[in-house]
């Protein structure tokens, strides 16, 4: 019974989390198509190109937890801080790959036919993105090794804050307010670029700070690439990632051929499947 009350807990934790996380995505649609139809179009499909590349990614990190629950309940503190640091790499080399495929977009908008009334608009949107993408993937690291060692609330909190600032930052980027300029669906990825490096830089503080965290030894120099140690992570990662490419491009490359019929009642409609692939 104790057993069964701590999963669901933590699940449950989670999944609070999880819910911070998708309304980025509501404030986003809710924020853009107020500015305008066409913004919301370029949102729909630019987000479409970005949920099939980071969250690919994101399942080369997450496929990380099992080893570090692993190293957790042997007793490896050392060892699981060793494995972090490798972890390093991986998260270098993968930001590396989603930085370019975010800021080279044109293979997915030429492929599907998207508008050139809207391409410039998905380009700029994703350049800002490209940025967001190694912040994004070192939080996703946080939160995957605090899930390891059964402590998800902190990720919840800073996700739930998160979302408390990415409300005013998306409507001030986007809208104009507060003596910024409108920037329209642009705004929508800086706001999204600032809460992203700021989960980051609340990630590493933490690291730093709590105790908790002292006996893994995690702040060391950083080692040469283990390669056997990082093939191992490639082994799990790389299937769970194209799992999630698979499964995810079935929903977002609708958003980009929808794009095809043009901008207003097609996209808002994009919009909806766009979304509702980032709540499942």
């Amino acid at each position: 019974m104790f057993e069964a009350r701590t999963i669901i807990r933590h699940a449950g934790t989670v999944l609070v989390g999880q819910l911070a996380v998708m309304a980025f995505g509501v404030v986003d649609t809710l924020v853009a198509g107020r500015y305008s139809a066409s913004a919301l179009a370029a949102l729909s499909v630019g987000s479409a190109i970005y949920i099939s590349i980071y969250v690919s990614l994101n399942g080369l990190i997450t496929a990380l937890l099992p080893v570090w629950a692993e190293l957790r309940g042997a007793g490896a503190h050392a060892a699981l801080g060793k494995s972090v640091r490798q972890a390093l790499y991986l998260c270098l080399g993968v930001s590396i790959l989603g930085t370019l495929a975010l800021l080279f977009p044109d293979p997915w908008l030429n492929a599907t036919g998207v508008p050139e009334t809207l391409q410039k608009d998905v380009r700029d949107y994703l350049l800002v993105l490209a940025i967001a993408v190694g912040p994004s993937l070192l939080f996703r690291m946080y939160s995957t090794l605090n899930q390891s060692l059964g402590m998800p609330l902190w990720v919840t909190v800073l996700q739930i804050a998160g979302l408390a600032i990415k409300i005013p930052l998306s409507i001030c980027f986007t809208l104009g307010g507060l003596g910024l300029p409108a920037q329209g669906v642009v705004g929508c990825a800086w706001a999204t670029l600032a809460v992203n490096t700021w989960l980051m830089l609340m990630g590493i503080y933490f690291l730093r700070s709590q105790k908790v965290y002292q006996e893994f030894k995690i702040w060391q120099s950083m080692e040469a690439p283990n390669w056997k140690m990082l093939k191992e992570f490639l082994r799990l990662g790389i299937p769970a990632a194209l799992s999630v490419l698979v499964e995810v491009t079935a929903f977002t490359m609708m958003a980009l051929f929808i794009s095809r019929q043009g901008v207003v009642f097609p996209l808002h409609l994009a919009s909806l499947a766009v979304l509702g692939l980032a709540i499942g």
